[in-house]
């Protein structure tokens, strides 16, 4: 248990360790294949004892993964496009991380008891949003941070982190760990905690993680007083999100600006259309891949001239994981993908209370990082070890407290008779 809340804490402030070490950097490479390899030789051992390891769910996303990987590299091979083998495959691995760091992670710490670990979590998370404002307020009296553009007549900041983004996820997954520890321990909802949060997050300046974060708190509001969720519930969260991020989207899917994410995202959607919903392949367009070995697409289509997607200046190609998704394996592969994130959603709403207002906590951080995607990268950068570490935690923290409570329950009922 010690073992994984370490892996968390440093996936947590791996963007500001990164700075001073930089080999921090590959924590989440090193997680995903740490996870893979133990969890495949706990697999190998147990089903030789006849213990089914493997869960129903996993079985068919190991199969999508598989898929995935034979319409990228069949794709490669047949349009002769993409950088050499290597970065084709380092493509893949950035895709199917995630699926290695939860899978790879329910094998091994699904038993775990999180709930001592409790306590320690709380003070952490204090902690960090202490810090926050101490930084805050030195920020405004002598800036110490290079700043991110102004908005909502703040200059925005991503407090030592390496950008605004990866401290969103950072203290988002952290409000929602501490407030569903609290909620479980005490039925009380630390409002004066979120908000202190919500304030960190607007100086941050990221509008789809701000919106996401007070749909987050009205949501709190109605979960924690039922005890059923009603699935129109989850219909009417979604669409208001939807609603609050519409310009939003519709600006970068369908609008004519000349930001570098747009033009990736509507060029993507041209590849894939002009290829009968196949892309270039891996390592071809918007993946670091792509920008390691400047790919031949960016002056097909025109982005070579585009500053932050010019070989020159490149720093906004990884800028959308949809545009990369599409534009390297179409929307078949968008297809693939978007069942891997189900089925992952699936299987943490099966390990816990299903429908109640406890195993909606189980699915935020998934949700934030999914409602984000189409604006940034947490799904296949450094931020993904922080999701898919985050949700494990607050998924077993509540499948181990509900053993917990039905042994208590069996205890009573035994002593009764």
């Amino acid at each position: 248990m010690r073992f994984f809340i370490m892996l968390l804490v440093v996936s947590l402030l791996a963007s500001v360790f990164k700075q001073f070490i930089p080999v921090v950097d590959y924590s989440d490479e090193a997680i995903a294949i740490l996870f893979a390899v133990v969890a495949l030789l706990k697999v190998i051992v147990r089903e030789k004892r006849g213990q089914a390891t493997i869960l129903k769910n996993e079985a068919w996303i190991i199969v999508i993964r598989l898929l995935l990987l034979i319409v990228g590299m069949t794709t490669n091979a047949l349009l002769k496009e993409g950088p050499r083998l290597f970065l084709q495959l380092y493509t893949y691995f950035g895709l199917v991380k995630l699926v290695l760091i939860f899978v790879g992670g329910r094998i091994l710490f699904s038993e775990v008891n999180f709930a001592s670990s409790g306590k320690g979590m709380v003070i952490f998370a204090r902690c960090f949003t202490a810090i926050c404002y101490l930084l805050l307020a030195l920020q405004m009296v002598h800036p110490l941070f290079p700043t991110f553009g102004l908005r909502y007549g703040i200059n925005t900041f991503a407090f030592g982190f390496e950008h605004p983004a990866q401290f969103a996820i950072a203290i988002i997954t952290l409000t929602i760990i501490k407030t569903y520890i609290q909620w479980s321990e005490t039925g009380k909802i630390a409002y004066v905690y979120l908000i202190l949060n919500l304030l960190l997050v607007v100086a941050a300046g990221r509008t789809t993680s701000i919106t996401f974060y007070i749909v987050m708190i009205v949501a709190f509001l109605v979960t924690t007083k039922i005890k059923k969720i009603p699935k129109v519930f989850y219909i009417i969260t979604a669409g208001l999100l939807l609603f609050l991020g519409k310009d939003r989207i519709v600006n970068q899917f369908f609008g004519n600006n000349e930001e570098a994410r747009g033009l990736l995202i509507r060029t993507a959607l041209k590849i894939a259309n002009e290829h009968h919903g196949f892309g270039f392949g891996f390592g071809t367009f918007g993946s670091n891949a792509s920008r390691l070995d400047y790919s031949p697409v960016y002056h097909q289509y025109g982005l070579s001239n585009i500053w932050g997607l010019s070989p020159q200046a490149p720093q906004f190609i990884t800028d959308s994981y949809w545009a990369m998704v599409i534009g390297e394996i179409g929307y078949v592969g968008m297809a693939f993908m978007l069942l891997i994130l189900g089925l992952l959603l699936k299987i943490v709403i099966n390990e816990t209370n299903k429908g109640t207002g406890k195993s909606f906590f189980t699915v935020l951080i998934l949700l934030y990082v999914l409602i984000t995607s189409p604006v940034d990268t947490a799904l296949i950068s450094s931020s993904v070890a922080i999701a898919m570490l985050g949700t494990l935690y607050v998924t077993y923290y509540q499948k181990q407290e509900n053993v917990e409570q039905k042994k208590l329950v069996e205890e009573n009922l035994s002593y009764d008779k």
